[in-house]
């Protein structure tokens, strides 16, 4: 009840004030020579990924695995599987997306999966770090809307219609963010390469889906690998 049921019906953008991808950080040049998923279960390829039950990242990043996998031809059942060998090859599991990445700038593992944008913030700061963007991946769209109970509606609309401007979303660009509005990219002088096989959510069943499947407290596939492997399934 904190938006309005319609929230995601209104304009071109469906309730979204930017995208991105999942990507995989690696060290310069590339040295255990990542690609691809299935170069992330190879022996001696050491992951990062935050918790999936503290961080919502984790969860972006499950959820492209996962749906990478169908992409590629497997069952769910082979899908599960794949998850079981990713999390087993994971050497840190941080509570969020930037402890993850701090930690892997530290030196932790030989990849980090993490929001594209935050391997540009990372270039930007001149950190030592490449990222592969994979052939099959999924869309992040990240949602804005105004609270119904906003004390000054008015700014507050239009704060979001500023984000959502052209002048709004080549700043996002230029952070690093895929803009939703169409030429905003190429306007701020970035480039965002697609993805060859990317889906969304929606491709999975929607969130709802996705959460009973591989998230539920006690029946998720995630939460029992997890819980085999030692770590919290405790939700933050």
């Amino acid at each position: 009840g904190l938006v309005s049921p319609k929230w995601d019906t209104v304009g071109p953008d469906h309730g979204n004030v930017t995208d991105s991808v999942v990507v995989f950080i690696v060290r310069p040049g590339n040295p255990k020579h990542i690609h691809n998923w299935s170069d992330l279960v190879k022996a001696g390829v050491q992951v990062v990924t935050p918790n999936p039950f503290s961080s919502g990242s984790a969860r972006w990043n499950l959820a492209a695995a996962y749906g990478a996998q169908l992409k590629l031809g497997k069952t769910p059942k082979q899908a599960d599987s794949f998850l079981a060998q990713l999390l087993k090859n994971t050497v840190s599991q941080p509570s969020s997306a930037s402890t993850a990445l701090a930690a892997f700038v530290a030196g932790t593992g030989d990849v980090l999966l993490d929001y594209e944008d935050d391997a540009i913030a990372a270039q930007n700061k001149d950190e030592p770090v490449q990222y592969v963007i994979p052939k099959q991946d999924i869309l992040i769209e990240n949602p804005i809307a105004v609270t119904t109970n906003a004390a000054n509606p008015t700014a507050a609309k239009a704060f979001v219609s500023f984000l959502l401007s052209k002048e709004g979303q080549k700043l996002w660009a230029i952070e690093g963010y895929r803009p939703v509005v169409p030429g905003a990219a190429q306007a701020a002088g970035v480039s965002f390469p697609t993805p060859k096989q990317l889906f969304t959510i929606q491709y999975l069943g929607g969130w709802t889906k996705v959460v009973n499947n591989l998230f539920d407290p006690t029946s998720g596939v995630v939460t029992k690998i997890e819980g085999q492997l030692g770590q919290s399934t405790a939700s933050s």
